[in-house]
C-alpha cells in the first residue's frame, strides 16, 4: 500500500504543553475513499479528527466516501462521516 501510487497515507503526530503525544491517528485514502480512518481514543471529540479529515479532503479532487464496518467499539462515531459531509459506504 505505500508504494502504491493509488495510495495516500497520512499520519497525526501532536504535542501539547503537557507533552507530546506522539502518533495518535492515521488515515489511508485510495483516489477519494478513506479506506481507514484511525484516532486514538485520548484525543478523539478535541477537534483532531476533523484537523485529519480536512487533510485528507485536501488530497482528494473528489468528495469523500468513508468505508464504515461497524462494530461495538466504533458504534459511537458513527455518525462522524456524514455529520462531516462524507458519503458512508458500509462494507
Amino acid at each position: 500500500m505505500l508504494f502504491c501510487p493509488d495510495y495516500q497515507v497520512v499520519s497525526l503526530e501532536i504535542s501539547d504543553i503537557y507533552g507530546d503525544m506522539g502518533i495518535v491517528g492515521m488515515g489511508v485514502l485510495r483516489q477519494n475513499i478513506i479506506e481507514g480512518f484511525f484516532i486514538s481514543c485520548r484525543v478523539f471529540d478535541r477537534g483532531i479528527e476533523e484537523m485529519l479529515l480536512q487533510k485528507l479532503q485536501t488530497l482528494s479532487n473528489e468528495p469523500l466516501v468513508g468505508v464504515y464496518r461497524p462494530n461495538e467499539k466504533n458504534c459511537r462515531y458513527a455518525d462522524f462521516y456524514p455529520s462531516h459531509g462524507v458519503t458512508v459506504h458500509e462494507s
